[in-house]
């Protein structure tokens, strides 16, 4: 006597014993039936070059391309509190709108812009880095809780404690990355914030994309690029430390350029003076 399977049995029999004969080190990252898990892929032997890549780091933020991290790191801070380390402009810990805004033009932004900085950051992450539930009129940000201020629809290459995944930073690339160019475009922001964005989370889709959109305004290159390893050096804090030298650097030159033809005209004026007494003299 023979059994009759129902339709369907067979396909499942067969796909377990797939499962069954597939070795136990096999790890499947795509599924036919699911077209994104194609659509944006992982990162392949990251492991090869940084041990362990879905372990958080607390204190470096490493990549495939800097396995060791930025090596002017402060490494007595969490990558998140690094990144914001910056704009504590008296290192007091405590990052108080006036010093956002500071900080911000430090690093070349014009004036509106570091206003409505100061307004975004302090009104929405000011609240949960406070020690007490009552709200502080000042609106300061407390640098030891920047991790309460992790909000959704990110990446999640900071975890909850403000560490970095390794894993998840190279995934920004493999999945959004469009063309493999090495950073990303604007274009390639508003794909990705959109497509990572959690439901009715309003205000991480804001949060989000007014800090990748603030990032490439800084750092986007003549082709419209951002850089990946100008957005790994965002994540440590490091990237905005060598901006303002940058521009310090560059503000020094135009000044002591200034001068030099300053102290030339002078020069100058003194020898048509000199030329013109002499003349005078001489008759």
């Amino acid at each position: 006597m023979t059994s009759v399977q129902p339709e369907g049995v067979s396909a499942i029999t067969k796909e377990t014993q797939m499962s069954t004969n597939r070795s136990a080190d096999t790890i499947v990252t795509t599924v036919a039936k699911c077209p994104p898990t194609s659509q944006y892929p992982v990162p392949k032997n990251l492991d090869a070059v940084i041990p362990n890549p879905g372990v958080p780091r607390a204190d470096i933020a490493p990549s495939a391309e800097f396995p060791q991290g930025s090596p002017d790191g402060k490494r007595d801070l969490t990558v998140m509190e690094q990144h914001i380390e910056f704009f504590d402009r008296n290192k007091d810990g405590i990052i108080w709108p006036y010093e956002t805004y500071l900080g911000f033009y430090a690093i070349g932004f014009n004036f509106l812009f570091c206003i409505m900085a100061v307004f975004v950051i302090h009104g929405g992450f000011s609240y949960p880095s406070l020690d007490s539930y009552i709200p502080h009129p000042g609106f300061p940000i407390y640098i030891k809780n920047i991790h309460r201020c992790k909000h959704g629809s990110d990446t999640g290459t900071y975890d909850t404690e403000g560490r970095y995944i390794p894993q998840r930073f190279e995934e920004i690339f493999s999945k959004f990355d469009r063309g493999k160019k090495g950073g990303l475009t604007l274009g390639d922001i508003f794909y990705m914030t959109n497509e990572i964005r959690n439901v009715m989370d309003f205000f991480g889709m804001f949060a989000n994309k007014f800090e990748w959109v603030t990032l490439w305004l800084l750092c986007k290159n003549q082709d419209g690029l951002v850089t990946k390893d100008e957005i790994r050096r965002c994540y440590d804090g490091t990237l905005f430390y060598h901006i303002e030298r940058t521009l310090n650097q560059k503000k020094a030159e135009k000044k002591q350029a200034r001068l030099e033809m300053k102290n030339a005209a002078i020069e100058q004026a003194k020898t048509k003076t000199k030329a013109v007494i002499n003349k005078v003299k001489a008759t």
